[in-house]
């Protein structure tokens, strides 16, 4: 917490105190001890910047109506030199009040002295806590579920560390173990059922089902060919031709048996007849055009994009998924009009 916010609520506390003291001294209130009360931030904002449960917590030692006490505080109260610029009483007893802006201007300048350390705090009190979280699954398809575990325990870590504990973080790069020996066998045993048919080998129903590997295998080719950009006409021309000595050279390296699942398997994602091709080519359209949109339109902007090439590009995506290519037009028209692609 800001020191500054520290201060300013310890100082509404003393000012109430204070106004009090005066309504008891003037004889508005009984000559009682204070009771304790309470410094907060309301729920809603629109009641004030901070409230206080002062009349609340002295209405029965003082033997007095809350609102009666709250008026009072109103009345005796001397905002002065502080940062608050209004106090105001709300039904039975609420006292709430409101900062002024130079508050705000104080809190700036703290923030920009204190730099990363700004919203740190004690409150921990240099107590150990060990955070251990994991990377994503490896064994399937990336997605929010599995891939979260890493970003979140990072930053529960951080912000425990922010908060005064003494953080160790473990990270378990989730690369071993018994999910990854089930991965091994898995694809062992879907290669031997596609390259000596499925009655070759029993496929366990412990095994993992997916059928990611196709389109990881076509990722595969891209890198080794060297991926032409969607919209580049030229490289166009001889992208098949280099994507097809890629394949043979990956796929080459392996032993025979696996080079020939995962050649197939590529084979069958470039022929665009089956269902999960088809999905798997959607996806693989569906991303770049995220991507640009996440990025505000620039590389369609550099290379001067027009509406008809993202068309043409994505043709097929309606007969996948009608759904995908509503949202994929929404986005190009929306980029129409921001101007960073071509209407044309």
């Amino acid at each position: 917490m800001s020191k500054i916010v520290k201060d300013t609520e310890n100082r509404l506390h003393s000012l109430v105190t204070e106004a009090l003291g005066k309504a008891i001294a003037d004889g508005v209130l009984p000559a009682e001890p204070i009771p304790g009360f309470k410094v907060e931030v309301p729920a809603d904002r629109a009641n004030g910047d901070y409230s206080v449960n002062a009349a609340f917590a002295c209405a029965r030692a003082f033997r007095t109506a809350p609102k009666k006490i709250a008026d009072a505080v109103s009345k005796y109260i001397d905002l002065g030199d502080s940062y608050f610029e209004s106090c105001s009483v709300a039904g039975p007893g609420f006292i709430n009040f409101m900062l002024g802006d130079r508050y705000y201007a104080d809190i700036l300048l703290d923030i920009k002295e204190c730099g990363e350390k700004y919203g740190s705090s004690d409150f921990g009190k240099n107590k150990k806590v060990n955070v251990e979280f994991v990377s994503a699954n490896p064994t399937g398809p990336m997605h929010m579920g599995n891939a979260r575990g890493g970003a979140l325990g990072d930053c529960l870590a951080s912000v425990l560390s922010m908060a005064g504990y003494d953080v160790s973080r473990e990270f378990y790069i989730n690369d071993a173990g018994n999910q990854v020996d089930k991965f091994a066998h898995s694809v062992e045993g879907r290669y031997i059922q596609e390259i000596k048919g499925e009655d070759a080998i029993e496929f366990d129903a412990s095994w993992y089902q997916g059928d990611d590997i196709k389109a990881l295998a076509h990722d595969l080719v891209e890198i080794d060919a060297g991926d032409t950009y969607a919209y580049d006409e030229e490289g166009a021309k001889t992208k098949d031709e280099r994507e097809r000595k890629a394949a043979e050279h990956i796929f080459g390296m392996l032993p025979e048996d696996q080079g020939m699942y995962l050649k197939a398997l590529w084979e069958e994602f470039e022929a665009y007849e089956t269902a999960e091709a088809k999905y798997a080519h959607m996806l693989d359209n569906f991303q770049p055009l995220l991507l640009n949109d996440a990025a505000g339109g620039i590389s369609w902007t550099e290379h001067q994009v027009k509406k008809s090439q993202i068309y043409k590009r994505n043709e097929k995506v309606e007969e996948t998924s009608a759904t995908i290519w509503k949202c994929m037009q929404d986005k190009i028209d929306k980029h129409i009009q921001a101007g960073h692609v071509l209407d044309e």
